[in-house]
């Protein structure tokens, strides 16, 4: 039996998120992602091992790991069962912008071609004023009987016209809710009206380069959204020839 386990990886910040199923499990990020290789336990490359080796994802005799993609995604699946219980884990997807271009870490493009990267997190792009912005903010998800939000990080990167340039771009990522504690498969309220914020800002970014913050809840730790004071938001400021450009998502 091998043990996986999820890493941060510099710029890129790596996760999963666990769906449990009483029968045949289907999971697709998009319509028409389809299943293009599949791997045993004993077949996994090794590359993808060492790859996802700080994932806490349990990989069994009888797994199965498959990847999924179409022209603009792909995704790394592996499925466990225990009984008659699934359980399908999504570990990474890439995705591209409207341009075609993909924000992706250099190392993970020597694992599988097309490279890979979060399935799991919220990406909203931004347009304004000759300024391209793609910004991500970074969680686990694990769906119970409600939706529970563990925060990792987030990150943003950026494309300007010719003779634009930000003098600073902050991101603010906020979730509001009751903190959980989870302990084997059941969740303990340890608080109510927390409120957890990732928020960083660069000065003078330069363009295509991806700039993060990692600041993850303790170990098992979530958060249930109160949707009422906001629940799990991202705010987007971009300041540029003196004006400040701001863009607000609310997606819990």
């Amino acid at each position: 039996m091998k043990k996986l386990v999820s890493t941060v990886i510099s710029m890129l910040l790596l996760l999963s998120s666990v769906f449990v199923y009483a029968s045949e499990p289907t999971f697709s990020t998009s319509a028409s992602l389809e299943k293009v290789q599949t791997f045993s336990a004993q077949t996994l490359p090794e590359s993808i091992y060492k790859f996802i080796e700080d994932c806490d994802v349990e990989i069994k005799d009888d797994s199965v790991i498959w990847i999924e993609q179409d022209s603009n995604s792909s995704a790394l699946r592996i499925q466990n069962t225990e009984g008659t219980k699934k359980t399908l884990t999504s570990v990474f997807e890439i995705s591209t912008d409207e341009d075609g271009n993909s924000f992706k870490n250099n190392s993970v493009a020597e694992l599988l071609n097309p490279p890979i990267q979060p399935v799991d997190g919220y990406t909203q792009p931004f347009n304004q004023e000759g300024i391209k912005v793609s910004y991500t903010c970074v969680y686990n998800l694990e769906i119970s009987d409600r939706w529970y939000y563990h925060m990792i990080g987030s990150y943003f990167t950026y494309k300007a016209d010719a003779g634009t340039a930000p003098s600073s771009i902050r991101l603010w990522f906020s979730g509001y809710g009751d903190l959980y504690q989870k302990s084997s498969s059941s969740y303990k309220l340890l608080k109510e009206d927390q409120h957890k914020v990732i928020d960083f800002t660069r000065y003078a970014p330069s363009k295509n380069t991806m700039y993060s913050k990692t600041d993850e809840m303790p170990t098992n730790q979530y958060i249930v959204p109160i949707n009422a004071n906001g629940g799990m938001e991202v705010i987007l400021y971009v300041n540029v020839g003196g004006r400040q450009l701001y863009d607000h998502y609310i997606f819990s």
